[in-house]
C-alpha cells in the first residue's frame, strides 16, 4: 500500500468486528416499510390545498339546493377533476421517487479498503463495523461516518449533501 506511515495502526481484531456487528448492526439504511400504492394515492388528498378545494366543490354544489338557485355541476365538476389529475400527478412523481430509492438500495454495494488484524483487506461498504480503520483515496465515497487519523492534500466535495 502506498500509504506507509497507516501500518502503525492495526485495525480491529476479527472477533472484535463480530461483536460490534451483532451490536451496532450492518452499515446501511434499511427501509422497513414498503410502499402502498393506494396508501400513497390517497395520501395526496390531505393536503390543505386539496381540501380546500374539494370543500368548496361541495358548498358549490350545495349553493344550488337553496331556494331560487340552481346548482352548479360545472364548476363542481372542473374542481374535482383538476383535484384528481393534480393528486394522479402527485402520486406518479412520489410512486416513481420510491421506486428510485428502493433500486438505489438494490444496486450493487461497492467495497472499501479497511485495517484489519493488521492487514489491508477489501470488503463491502455494509461490512464496515463502528472502530473500522477505512483507508481512503482520491476518488473514493466516504462510506460511513468516521474520525481522520491521517491525511495528504485531504478536500471533501459534500455538494451531493448540500445540493451547491
Amino acid at each position: 500500500m502506498k500509504c506507509i506511515s497507516f501500518m502503525n495502526y492495526n485495525g480491529l481484531t476479527s472477533e472484535e468486528v463480530e461483536k460490534r456487528k451483532k451490536i451496532y448492526g450492518k452499515n446501511e439504511i434499511t427501509r422497513t416499510v414498503k410502499i402502498n400504492p393506494l396508501k400513497l394515492f390517497l395520501s395526496q388528498f390531505l393536503s390543505p390545498l386539496v381540501i380546500i378545494l374539494l370543500f368548496a366543490a361541495l358548498i358549490s354544489v350545495l349553493i344550488g339546493f337553496l331556494p331560487g338557485q340552481e346548482p352548479d355541476y360545472i364548476d363542481a365538476f372542473l374542481i374535482f377533476v383538476i383535484v384528481i389529475l393534480s393528486s394522479l400527478s402527485g402520486f406518479i412523481q412520489e410512486y416513481k421517487a420510491e421506486k428510485s430509492i428502493e433500486a438505489l438500495q438494490e444496486m450493487s454495494i461497492p467495497s472499501i479498503q479497511v485495517m484489519r488484524d493488521g492487514e489491508i483487506i477489501e470488503i463491502p461498504v455494509t461490512d464496515i463495523t463502528v472502530g473500522d480503520l477505512v483507508l481512503l483515496e482520491a476518488g473514493d465515497v466516504v462510506p460511513a461516518d468516521g474520525k481522520i487519523i491521517e491525511s495528504f492534500n485531504f478536500k471533501v466535495d459534500e455538494s451531493i449533501l448540500t445540493g451547491e
